[in-house]
């Protein structure tokens, strides 16, 4: 995506359509007039969000089609007119002169979700949702993984860990 600056910002240079247009954790500078035909995915994470900033003076808009899909989870985005309205989710920020977009609380603790739990054995199976964590992408893969006796069956002292993992698209 566009060019890299010494400070580690990437620059999309100019104004573009795309089919899908996806925001890897990291600082982006953005010029005004970005269309976006199917989905746009700002996925960042508790550790490592996306910070999303015009790259010209005013607001930038970015364009989505009405069918146009898009996930926002950890953006902090400003300076940005979206077309329509969007939510960004996952503690996002909304940092100043941007239009069309709705911070959606999220309480979500990615360490443990929020604290210890203890389950007893007549508790299993337990099913915990980890896409507040990660995201909505359609294409993620969620996988828990038990990190203690991995070879015994899960007890009340199996810890399981998520990890996120993000299928290609054609």
């Amino acid at each position: 995506m566009g060019s890299t600056t010494g400070s580690s910002v990437s620059t999309l240079v100019s104004a573009g359509k795309y089919k899908t247009l996806y925001f890897n954790p990291g600082s982006y500078q953005i010029d005004n007039n970005q269309t976006v035909t199917e989905n746009l995915f700002m996925t960042g994470t508790p550790c490592n969000r996306i910070s999303v900033v015009r790259s010209i003076a005013g607001q930038n808009t970015i364009s989505l089609d009405p069918a146009a899909l898009y996930t926002m989870f950890y953006a902090s985005i400003k300076d940005m007119n979206f077309s329509r309205p969007v939510n960004a989710f996952g503690n996002s920020q909304d940092l100043g002169n941007t239009h069309n977009l709705t911070i959606v609380p999220t309480n979500v603790q990615a360490a443990g979700f929020g604290g210890n739990k203890t389950l007893c054995a007549s508790e299993f199976p337990k099913t915990y949702d980890a896409s507040t964590l990660f995201g909505t992408d359609t294409n993620a893969a969620y996988t828990w993984t038990k990190t203690n006796s991995p070879n015994q069956e899960p007890s009340a002292q199996t810890v399981w860990l998520p990890s996120h993992s993000r299928e290609p698209t054609g």
